[in-house]
């Protein structure tokens, strides 16, 4: 999918009922949690407060949604050293680039594709469900 397609995609977001927005949300906050969960088992272990850090975000923005995967809390700085360093040697295991930025990340290309075609098939979904609600739709 290239950025014109995400470009398109997100802006028929725009055009959905707030209502179907929120579940819309809802569902990229559930694909995001399990982008989340699979960085928080490739992330670096010592003591397994990087990996405890980990939080999503997902929100409507104006007409858009975004969504956002953080570690590190108030170690932040601690936590992009230490996935932004390939010569580190994390012994107790997880790699860097746990969340992106390698072929094994969590958050790939593959991962945005995958993202891009099933939202477009949930929000498909809502708008159905939605109109027949309405009695639009058989």
């Amino acid at each position: 999918m290239d950025d014109a397609e995400i470009k398109r995609a997100l802006a028929a977001i725009g055009n959905l009922p707030l209502m179907l927005e929120v579940n819309l949300r809802d569902y990229i906050d559930g694909f995001m949690l399990s982008v989340q969960a699979d960085a928080q088992e490739k992330a670096p272990v010592d003591t397994g407060t990087l990996s405890r850090s980990a939080r999503t975000s997902t929100r409507l923005i104006g007409d858009a949604i975004g969504s956002e995967i953080t570690f590190g809390g108030l170690a932040a700085a601690y936590a992009e050293v230490q996935h932004e360093r390939d010569d580190y040697e994390h012994l107790k295991g997880g790699q860097a680039h746990w969340l992106y930025g390698a072929d094994d990340s969590a958050w790939t290309d593959g991962t945005q594709r995958e993202l891009m075609v099933t939202m477009g098939w949930k929000a498909q979904e809502l708008a159905e469900d939605h109109l027949k609600a309405q009695g639009g739709a058989n």
